[in-house]
């Protein structure tokens, strides 16, 4: 996660990147990251299921096709101390076919505003 400005606006990047390393077991089948803003902390965990569940948690497919994930911009506008919770997330399938059900996995939780991650300096 890093913050800066680009073209006059106050950015958060959340960076995704996210190595397979059981290649010869599974393939990627979706990745991305789940995001969440707030003045006060988020009383959740941040997983796929928080999303159109009555939260504000949003998620971005990641579209990549290499073993590395990918960058997210987040736009904070002036709420330059309002804190962004993020995770990235990798769904793989199983390559022999024993199981179609797709498997999650998820990163830490990471978090920082604009204003802590010294995007204003």
């Amino acid at each position: 996660m890093e913050a800066s400005k680009e073209g006059g606006k106050n950015i958060i990047r959340l960076i995704a990147d996210t190595q397979l390393v059981d290649t010869d077991k599974y393939d990627i089948f979706e990745r991305g990251v789940l995001y969440y803003t707030a003045a006060e902390g988020y009383p959740g965990y941040l997983i796929m299921e928080d999303v159109d569940n009555g939260t504000k948690v949003r998620m971005a497919e990641v579209t990549q096709t290499g073993s590395i994930g990918g960058r997210l911009p987040i736009n904070v506008g002036t709420a330059t101390n309002r804190v962004v919770y993020a995770r990235a997330y990798v769904v793989v399938m199983e390559k022999n076919g024993n199981s179609k059900t797709p498997e999650k996995r998820y990163s830490e939780t990471i978090s920082g505003s604009f204003e802590s991650l010294g995007g204003g300096l």
